[in-house]
């Protein structure tokens, strides 16, 4: 329904070891086990119509009833709106579950018709751009230039200060409050990024290595500037 994975209706494209492609519906559980399972969804309500393998890739062509009920729950392809995920993985969990979509994570930007035309926009990456841009300048930019300063600047402009300091160590803390500036900007895009797409236990454990490891650097940041 939207743009998260989790009590939503799936489709599932899979190709065996013997190379034979098979075509699943299933219902996803959101940050819980089993994740995705076909037990509660029915598989009457698709057809694969063509499958083809083009680089590696697996392609399926497909048909699904206008109006089904999933899990309770009745989907109306032709009167309502929804939002669409295309992913891929290249493991099975076991004979009945899919493995993780370690390959492609897409979903549309907001909800659609399944009667438009033409190509769905996806939901926009600035935000994952931001993230990264924030730490690149905090840790490669202000952090790096406050160091350097503080190593091989002690000497230079000698007798010349700026607020009562040294210049060398005026600007080395400007740069380093700077670098906890950005590394606070970069915690509150990361939040929101959190909300997106962590379906695993794997993925909640990296997350939170992430955070922590985050949490002690930007700590030594603020006690050293």
């Amino acid at each position: 329904m939207d743009r998260k994975m989790g009590d939503d209706s799936a489709m599932e494209c899979v190709r065996d070891d013997g190379g034979r492609v098979s075509l699943f519906t299933s219902w996803t559980y959101p940050k819980a086990e089993p994740y995705v399972s076909r037990t509660n969804s029915p598989q009457d309500i698709v057809q694969l119509q063509a499958s083809s393998v083009i680089e590696g890739k697996l392609y399926c062509k497909f048909t699904r009833d206008a109006v089904s009920v999933v899990n309770g729950q009745t989907f109306d392809l032709a009167q309502d709106r929804y939002n669409l995920m295309i992913v891929a993985g290249d493991s099975m969990k076991d004979a009945q579950r899919v493995g993780f979509h370690n390959l492609v994570y897409e979903a549309t930007g907001e909800p659609m018709s399944l009667g438009t035309v033409g190509a769905p926009a996806a939901a926009s990456k600035l935000l994952l751009r931001l993230h990264g841009a924030l730490m690149l300048t905090a840790w490669l930019f202000a952090a790096s230039v406050g160091v350097l300063l503080a190593r091989y600047f002690r000497q230079v402009w000698v007798g010349k200060q700026l607020g009562g300091k040294d210049i060398w160590f005026a600007y080395h803390r400007i740069l380093m409050v700077g670098t906890w500036l950005l590394t606070m900007a970069y915690y509150a895009s990361y939040n929101r990024l959190v909300h997106t797409s962590a379906h695993t236990p794997a993925q909640r454990e990296g997350r939170f290595s992430t955070g922590c490891t985050g949490s002690s650097v930007t700590l030594h940041t603020f006690l050293a500037s």
